[in-house]
Parts: C-alpha cells; structure tokens; sequence
C-alpha cells in the first residue's frame, strides 16, 4: 500500500512539471514577424429574427463550367457540405480586385433548431463577371482557399453535366 502512495505521488509530481514545462515554453516563443493585417471584411447581411448567419461551410472542390467574354460571364461550379442539417446557403458575395475574384459563402440556420449533426452536401453555381477582361487574359477564382485559374474565353462551351 505505502509503494502504491510513493508511486502515485511520483506519478502526480511528474505530470505537474510536464504541465509547467508546456506553459513555459508557450510563454517564451516570441513572433519572428510582424501580424499580418487582415484583409478588408466582407459584409455579412443579417438574417430575420430566430436565424443566425455566418460563413460555416467545406469546400470540396471548385470548377470552371465555362465562361463567355461576349457576354462577360463565367460560371463557376462549387461542391461542398454543411455543418449539420439545418443549416443552408443564403447568399454569395463576390469581391473582385485585379484579375482575382473571391467567393464567399453566407449561410444561414435556425438559432432553436435540432439539427442531425452529419454533414449535409451541396453543389451551387456561380456567375462571375468577367467583362471587361480580354480573351486569353488570366482569371483566379478563390472560395476559401480552394483557387482555380483559367484564360477568358478559353472554355466557352456550357459544361452540361452534374
């Protein structure tokens, strides 16, 4: 019994120095650079009451479906899932600067919902303006990181699957 009090006293004693040697370590790194300063916010619309909105979605994939300099779109196809079962896209907003065009997803969910927690997919297509861009000129589309890039006019044909 004694050896079983000296080996948990021990045993106690090494998990508080591991503890106290993890927080010294945090405490003394210092920032090599400078904070990057973010980049200008987009406008989240706010939702009715008893709804909350925000950004909450995955990314799987995005794709170039075509675009068309003569009528100064493309179409742009996004796949993705959904925290839960409740929540749904409200809208995109699309920020354009230079020849890069970001995407962001606004979702919307019930505040007093009970929701499946499984992710819930889904796909959505989005037109970007490409006017005022030549043909063959360089294009980059963001949506959360996830970037495609492709030449204006290059692939005009309606892509007609899924």
């Amino acid at each position: 019994m004694r050896t079983q009090k000296i080996l948990f006293v021990i045993l106690a004693a090494m998990m508080m120095v591991s503890c106290v040697s993890a927080v010294d370590k945090t405490e003394t790194k210092m920032p090599t650079e400078p904070a990057a300063q973010p980049e200008t916010p987009f406008v989240v619309p706010t939702a009715d009451e008893g709804q909350s909105t925000g950004e909450a979605v995955f990314i799987h994939d995005v794709a170039l479906l075509y675009d068309d300099p003569a009528s100064g779109i493309a179409e742009i196809k996004i796949d993705g899932s959904f925290p839960d079962g409740c929540t749904s896209l409200m809208e995109t907003v699309q920020k354009r600067e230079g020849n890069t065009i970001t995407i962001h997803l606004v979702t919307t969910r019930p505040l007093d919902a009970a929701c499946t927690m499984a992710l819930k997919p889904f796909v959505t297509r989005e037109t970007v303006d490409v006017s005022n861009m030549p043909e063959g000129e360089i294009v980059q589309v963001d949506v959360y990181g996830f970037k495609i890039e492709f030449a204006v006019g290059q692939n005009s044909e309606p892509y007609e699957g899924g």
